[in-house]
């Protein structure tokens, strides 16, 4: 793989979707303004749902904030870099447009992933960024540079993992293309890396267990922050993101075997 034509690729799809941005500002400051809002919202649910108890699942209501506040950080990437490109993946295959896709030298995934940006998504990323670093001043947590390193590193296999997981979701459209509530309900189901993993083991529902790896995605790097990381929590988000990439980059190249083009 050449990754400086990937790069180069990158960096035009970037220019394109900036100067989409600016022909279509109205829309855009909408939609920034809608993010702040379900931003914000988080946070007065944790504080909603601690306002009678101390601690939840052994974490007390400021380490939820914090948790609430990493998981805006990086669902704002998410936001940012994948998740609008999910939501044309249902268009681009009913409409027969991933023949394009497919017949360029390059890598089908990456381009299906990469394709759109959304920029409204910087904006929970900043909102999440300031309010991490102001409940990490107000809490007194000594945060060292590997504790800021190793966040970081983990939060890119957090969102690696959480892409993954909606790859092979949204890989079987491909099948049934019109099922675009798919990508709805992916945003719903998500929404539990805002909790920690001890919610699925208190709660043990069947269907929150096959949700277990989505918790360690955001949790994981947060405990680094907080110096409450456990070996086994490393080793475990390292696991589930290696497994779910491989397995979703097989899943979308086993998918395209049944892709029927917009030729026959």
């Amino acid at each position: 793989m050449n990754i400086k034509k990937y790069f180069r690729v990158y960096k035009t799809l970037f220019s394109l979707n900036l100067s989409a941005l600016t022909a279509y500002r109205g829309g855009f400051y909408a939609m920034m303004a809608s993010s702040v809002v379900w931003g914000t919202f988080q946070y007065i649910s944790v504080l909603l749902l601690t306002s009678r108890v101390k601690s939840i699942f052994g974490w007390t209501r400021n380490e939820l904030i914090i948790l609430t506040a990493a998981y805006s950080f990086f669902w704002g990437i998410f936001h940012f870099v994948l998740a609008r490109n999910f939501s044309r993946l249902s268009r681009v295959i009913d409409y027969g447009e991933l023949d394009l896709i497919l017949t360029k030298p390059m890598d089908s995934q990456f381009l299906m992933s990469f394709w759109i940006m959304n920029f409204t998504g910087l904006f929970r990323t900043i909102l999440g960024l300031i309010i991490l670093v102001y409940m990490l001043s107000i809490t007194h947590v000594v945060v060292m540079i590997p504790n800021v390193v190793g966040f970081f590193v983990l939060g890119i296999c957090g969102l690696t993992l959480i892409y993954s997981f909606w790859f092979i979701a949204a890989t079987s459209l491909i099948w049934y293309p019109r099922l675009s509530n798919l990508i709805e309900l992916l945003y719903n189901v998500t929404g539990i890396a805002r909790y920690p993993s001890q919610i699925v083991y208190e709660t043990k529902n069947f269907v929150l267990f096959f949700l277990l790896p989505l918790t360690f995605a955001i949790a994981t790097p947060t405990k680094m922050l907080l110096n409450k990381v456990m070996g086994g929590d490393v080793l475990w988000l390292l696991f589930f993101t290696c497994i779910f990439f491989l397995l979703s980059r097989w899943f979308w190249k086993f998918a395209l075997r049944f892709y029927t083009s917009a030729s026959g």
